[in-house]
């Protein structure tokens, strides 16, 4: 697999008017620029969250995933690499932001990224108030979490080539192909693809 790394030249002013420049990308920027560089290159990546990689202290949450970084040319070119991401926030968004943070943590590492400090992290201040793992991890499925886990296994399926490629992504994804929280004409709607794709993949 292709070496890919990415940085840029941050410059800007401090608050008492000094001028300062610094090599990396804010957390903001992973994303875009990871994406667009792994696609020129023929990899797709597919984040996987770990089912045992979530801990919970009152409005802070924590996840831990697996980046999956394939080539679309052979699926068993493949780096697999992990990274956690954690989240505050007082409306049970925490979940949903440890998610992001955990993905964007997980490029960065990858691609070689160095990330600037984004205050925005700190904005919401941790309360470590007790509630029960149960309950906080039902009201942990967010649309939005759903919604990024459904854009990047389109994409895997998109770019699928091989039958067995195929397997190892239906694999990777079972666990939320099964979970409740998916809708079900989510579900629906990757089954139909995953169908017509086996049909013309050897």
């Amino acid at each position: 697999m292709k070496v890919i790394t990415l940085d840029a030249d941050i410059k800007g002013k401090t608050k008492d008017g000094a001028s300062f420049s610094y090599k990396g990308v804010s957390s903001a920027q992973v994303v875009t620029f990871a994406k667009s560089a792994l696609l020129a290159n023929g990899i797709v990546f597919y984040p996987v969250m770990k089912r045992d990689g979530v801990q919970v202290t009152g409005n802070k949450t924590a996840v831990y995933i697996d980046g999956h970084f394939v080539s679309v040319d052979d699926g068993e070119d493949r780096i697999v690499t992990g990274a956690w991401g954690a989240g505050t926030d007082f409306n049970d968004k925490d979940y949903s932001k440890a998610f992001t943070n955990a993905v964007k943590n997980c490029l960065a590492k990858m691609l070689g990224m160095s990330t600037l400090e984004d205050d925005s992290a700190e904005a919401t201040p941790h309360e470590p108030e007790h509630k029960p793992r149960a309950i906080k991890n039902a009201e942990a499925l967010t649309d939005v979490v759903i919604k990024s886990w459904a854009d990047n296994y389109k994409a895997a399926l998109d770019s699928c080539k091989t039958a067995k490629q195929l397997h190892q992504l239906r694999a990777d994804n079972a666990h939320m192909m099964k979970n409740p929280g998916v809708p079900q004409v989510t579900k629906d709607y990757f089954l139909d693809k995953i169908e017509a794709l086996e049909g013309t993949l050897e």
